[in-house]
């Protein structure tokens, strides 16, 4: 198994977002990928910037979807830098959509952008185990190649 960059974005301090996020970032260190969370930001650095750096660098962005985070502007701009990093590189990150708990519609902007993605489903720790197998096997999958443009014809997704 090839190693990659992956960045977990989510919503911190709720119930289900929080632990998930934790866990798969465990796991998928423990299987020799680089994981990037933001807990683990040093004391006094510039974690806009961070963070920046991180999702340019990925090769993988899991998205956990919940109630609190599809409201969270955080998220949706972790998604839009995303979504220009993979227009200028034309391939990478490739967005892996987790819904945690949460089956409604997206907002607008985060909708334009996920919907046209295959999106994995979490209802409890119970699918702890059946969602890292779905990951693995999209990192084996998709690693090697060239992702499609997120955009559609003259959708929100086609404007920065």
């Amino acid at each position: 198994m090839s190693s990659h960059r992956i960045f977990i974005s989510y919503k911190r301090s709720t119930e289900h977002d929080h632990p998930l996020a934790d866990r798969l970032h465990a796991a998928l260190s423990s299987d020799g990928h680089r994981v990037f969370i933001d807990q683990t930001l040093l004391m006094g650095e510039n974690w806009v910037q961070r963070i920046q750096q991180e999702v340019e660098a990925a090769d993988f962005l899991v998205m956990l979807l919940s109630e609190w985070s599809v409201q969270s502007s955080m998220v949706a701009e972790e998604v839009r830098m995303a979504v220009a990093q993979r227009q200028r590189s034309g391939y990478q990150p490739v967005i892996l959509p987790v819904r945690v708990r949460f089956e409604g519609a997206l907002p607008y902007d985060l909708g334009a952008w996920l919907n046209p993605i295959n999106y994995a489903l979490w209802h409890g720790v119970k699918d702890d185990s059946r969602l890292l197998g779905e990951l693995r096997r999209a990192l084996a999958g998709l690693g090697d190649l060239p992702a499609p443009p997120l955009s559609g014809a003259g959708l929100a997704a086609d404007v920065p």
